[in-house]
C-alpha cells in the first residue's frame, strides 16, 4: 500500500505557486503508480491557458 497525505506536499517542490493558481502534485510519475494526481485551486476570475 502507498499512502501520501496533502500535507507531506506543502511547502515542498511539488507545491508549486503562480500568480493565479496553487499546484500541489501528491503523486508523480516518479511515485511508480502509471498516474499522476494533482489538487490544483485557481484564483477566481483568472485567465489561464493551459497546455496539456
Amino acid at each position: 500500500m502507498f499512502i501520501k497525505t496533502l500535507s507531506e506536499t506543502l511547502g515542498t517542490p511539488d507545491h508549486v505557486t503562480g500568480e493565479a493558481f496553487e499546484s500541489r502534485r501528491i503523486l508523480l510519475a516518479r511515485d511508480g503508480l502509471g498516474y499522476s494526481f494533482h489538487d490544483t485551486l485557481v484564483k477566481q476570475g483568472s485567465t489561464q491557458h493551459l497546455e496539456y
